[in-house]
């Protein structure tokens, strides 16, 4: 990776420390099956439809950057873009609340403002967060090698590091409604965070940007399968919440009947048996 890549790395990495729970906290053991990290879901008790989605998801590297490296392809930066106002844009963002970022999103995107399909986004985007007071820092990891970002993950941020900024910012908005919905790491509150992130970022930014981040995100190092297959199937849901959406509200009340009404996953901490995947819906004592 180049210097300069590095350098607009890490001027996102504040926000990157959402993401990072997954990454850091260790995955729950499973009682069947030592070594679990390849562990595939012997069970998924869900309806029909989910079982039979998730299932015949490829969670292989290949797949996963396919829709990161297509984006990269398809979507060259303006002729004349300035580098150095992205990544000013980026330090920006990062020192901004994120709920405020949403704020400096959603006006944007009633003046017919959006990031893949206005040139000068990074500069009507940066004019909207000026003035705005800075949020107390959070604490996060010097070296973005140690959040566990993978390479197509990598190579997107440091093609869009604005882009990248404003997405993690949302997954922070994302993560603080999680929370009341229960535990964030492979809990309620997990699959209710990726539904809502993603259907943030497809509302703000598109579809195709918000499947190539959400896939490349998986890309982790040490990602477990059965997380990973939880998460891109949350991620699907969101999205599809996310380009029904007329008004950013709908992205809350679509995610929040989804997750009642069993659409999204989770995984039990395999108390009375290999760990596999549950639908929301479900009751027990699996992990929250």
């Amino acid at each position: 990776m180049s210097r300069a890549a590095k350098r607009l790395l890490e001027r996102i990495l504040p926000l990157l420390s959402w993401a990072c729970l997954v990454v850091l906290a260790p995955a729950p053991a499973s009682a069947g099956a030592p070594g679990g990290e390849d562990q595939e879901a012997e069970q998924i008790e869900a309806s029909p439809e989910i079982v039979a989605e998730v299932e015949a998801l490829d969670v292989s590297d290949e797949a996963l950057s396919k829709d990161a490296d297509q984006f990269i392809k398809d979507h060259p930066r303006p002729k004349g873009f300035d580098a150095s106002s992205a990544d000013a844009l980026a330090k920006r963002i990062e020192s901004v609340d994120p709920d405020k970022v949403l704020e400096a999103l959603e006006d944007l995107r009633k003046e017919g403002v959006t990031p893949e399909s206005t040139p000068e986004f990074t500069q009507r985007f940066e004019k909207k967060l000026e003035g705005l007071p800075e949020a107390p820092k959070e604490a996060a990891s010097g070296e973005f090698e140690t959040l566990g970002l993978g390479p197509a993950e990598k190579r997107l941020c440091a093609a869009f590091p604005d882009f990248c900024a404003s997405s993690f910012a949302l997954g922070k908005v994302a993560e603080r409604k999680g929370k009341g919905y229960g535990k964030l790491h492979n809990g309620k509150g997990d699959a209710f965070k990726h539904a809502y992130w993603m259907g943030l970022l497809t509302f703000y930014h598109s579809e195709l940007w918000a499947k190539a981040l959400g896939n490349a995100h998986e890309m982790r190092p040490k990602n477990p399968k059965l997380e990973k297959r939880m998460d891109l199937h949350n991620n699907t849901v969101g999205r599809g919440h996310g380009k029904r959406a007329n008004i950013v509200t709908s992205i809350d009340d679509g995610v929040d009947r989804g997750f009642k009404r069993g659409d999204l996953l989770r995984i039990s901490c395999g108390g009375k048996g290999p760990s596999r995947l549950v639908a929301t819906d479900r009751r027990g004592d699996y992990c929250d």
